[in-house]
Parts: C-alpha cells; structure tokens; sequence
C-alpha cells in the first residue's frame, strides 16, 4: 500500500502551515473520509490556492451525494486501476453497495492524464457516470494534476440514485482550476481606535487596580 494513505478511520486530516493540500486532499478521497479546511492558524493567514478549492468542491459534492457507498459500501482500498494508469501516477479504489460502485481515482503527478483507469471491464447494460467531472456515460476520465476523479457504475436495471442529477449537474458547472499558486497575503498591524464613552454605562463594575489570582 502507498504509504501517503491514512486510516480509514481517521475522520479529519489537514497539514495547517502546507500551501499545497493535494496529499491531504487525495488521502481523504481515496479514504472516503472528510479534511479539515483551516485557512487562519492563530491569526495567520494560510488559505488555499485554487486548485485545491476546486478539488475539494468536486470531492465534497460526491461524497454528499453517495454518502451511502462511503459509509456502508465494501471498501477496497488502491484496487481497480489498470497498468497503464498506475505507470502514469493514477490510482483507484473501489467502494461498492448492492452492486452499485464508485471508484475514486487520484492523479499524483503533475500533467493532467486522460484516458480509462479502470481494470475492470463495463458489463452490458451497465452505466458509468464521472461524478467529478459531470460527464454521463463516460468512457474515459481526465484526472487533473494533483487532483480527483470519481467513477460510479449503476449495474443495468438499476435506478438512478435520488442526488445523482444534481450533482452531475453542479460538477457540470464547476470549471475547476489548475492554478497551484499560493494566495499570500501580507500581515499588518492594525493600531486599534480609541473610543472613549462620555457616560459611564449604569451597570458597569469598576475594577480596582492591584494584582490578583
């Protein structure tokens, strides 16, 4: 197993003081598992480039739509990818609930790859949607660089889940962002304005000066 993957158990993971959350990012997706977004440590400023804010809001939406695959579906962690896809950086896991499945999928190099990740060949009949992306009836996938790509197959027969419409919509919408730049923001010392009151408010409590514990 790659040594970047966290237990699954773990609900929450962020690398606070890291302009690049891509790991994090990936680690969760392929866990099935939330992140912690903190962009102001202790009054410090570390937000997050875009290209991160947009894999988090491709990730996010598919987790909310398909939480019942996340959460009660058979987790195979880093299996279902095909040869050529992790000779080029790109993995899979496989999450699937009375025969419906999601793969997740990360890119960890640094070109975006497109083509079919998935070893395992579409039954007749069976349907595969790019949650990600929003792309219906996707034969390949582009996963950005650095970034996700989610894959749900519907074997035939079945329903549509209820939130699926939605999200591929909303992914539809989304033009992502490839941009890794960090937003930095320059720190500056406000000097706070005096604002004396004229009237001592009635229910104020004067505290007299000594030291105390």
């Amino acid at each position: 197993r790659a040594h970047w993957f966290e237990r699954r158990h773990m609900q929450h993971g962020v690398r606070r003081w890291n302009r690049d959350h891509s790991d994090e990012l990936q680690a969760a997706w392929m866990n099935g598992t939330g992140i912690l977004v903190w962009d102001a440590v202790f009054g410090v400023w570390v937000g997050w480039n875009p290209r991160d804010e947009s894999t988090l809001r491709r990730m996010l939406r598919a987790q909310r739509a398909l939480s019942d695959l996340l959460v009660a579906g058979e987790w195979a962690p880093l299996e279902g990818a095909t040869a050529e896809a992790i000779a080029a950086g790109v993995y899979v896991s496989r999450w699937s609930l009375d025969g419906t499945t999601l793969w997740t999928i990360v890119n960890r190099g640094d070109a975006d790859w497109r083509g079919d990740p998935l070893a395992a060949t579409l039954p007749a009949g069976a349907r595969r949607h790019e949650v990600t992306a929003g792309v219906r009836d996707a034969r390949e996938v582009t996963v950005p660089a650095r970034g996700i790509a989610g894959v749900l197959e519907l074997p035939p027969g079945t329903a549509e889940p209820e939130r699926l419409a939605a999200l591929l919509a909303e992914a539809a919408a989304d033009p992502g962002s490839a941009d890794a730049a960090f937003p930095a923001r320059e720190a500056v010392r406000l000097r706070p304005t005096a604002a004396p009151a004229a009237v001592i408010p009635p229910d104020a409590v004067r505290v007299e000066p000594g030291s105390r514990r």
